[in-house]
This record gives structure tokens, sequence and C-alpha cells, in this order.
């Protein structure tokens, strides 16, 4: 698997742990998460509860991805508009879809503003 570090909304994929149970190949890391996640998921995107095989994934910019990351708005505009991540984005600090989720993430945004 290739490393992909930082994810499109500046999130360590290094410190996921979808990301690390399959990079272990571990199905027990990736039944806990999955029970674990669950109702984040159910509340936000999934109209069913998380399966052992939707705990796949090699970062957002691969081709292996986690469940949840085709819906992902962050991912969908990063990419199109060819971007390495939100921190590139001249809109960074009026975007709602990223605001919203640095609440709930603060530890993506120093990937996203890096100390110059």
């Amino acid at each position: 698997m290739a490393a992909q570090p930082i994810a499109y909304c500046g999130l360590d994929c290094r410190q996921c742990p979808v990301y690390i149970a399959t990079r272990d190949n571990d199905d027990d890391a990736r039944q806990r998460v999955a029970a674990e996640w669950t109702p984040i998921a159910m509340q936000h995107w999934a109209s069913e509860p998380l399966k052992v095989s939707d705990m796949n994934c090699g970062g957002c910019k691969s081709g292996d991805v986690f469940a949840g990351v085709p819906t992902c708005p962050m991912r969908k505009c990063c990419s199109g508009k060819g971007l390495e991540h939100c921190g590139q984005c001249d809109g960074l600090d009026g975007c709602g879809m990223i605001t919203g989720f640095l609440q709930e993430n603060p530890e993506a945004l120093p990937n996203l503003r890096p100390a110059q």
C-alpha cells in the first residue's frame, strides 16, 4: 500500500484506524472500527451498519478507499480543483465544508497550514 500521509481534509492517514487496519491486514481491528464508527456513519451517510469489508483504505488519494470516502465533499472539491489538500485553496477560510469538519477534527488544521 503506497503511503498517502495527508488526506485532502488534512487528517494524517497514518493515524487513522481504518488505514492502520488495512496496512496491517487486521480483521479484528476492522471489526472494532466498524462497530465504533457505525453510529457516526449512520448519522452522516450510511444507510446500514458498517461491515468488515467496508474497513479498507489506502488513503483518500488512492484507489482503495474506506466506504465513506467516495461521498466526501472535500475530496471531490480538492480533486476537482487539482489540489493536494484544502490548505492550498484560496477559499479555505470561508469554506463551510472544511470549517465544520475542522471543528470536529482540529488536529487536521496544522496539516493544512504548516508552519512557514
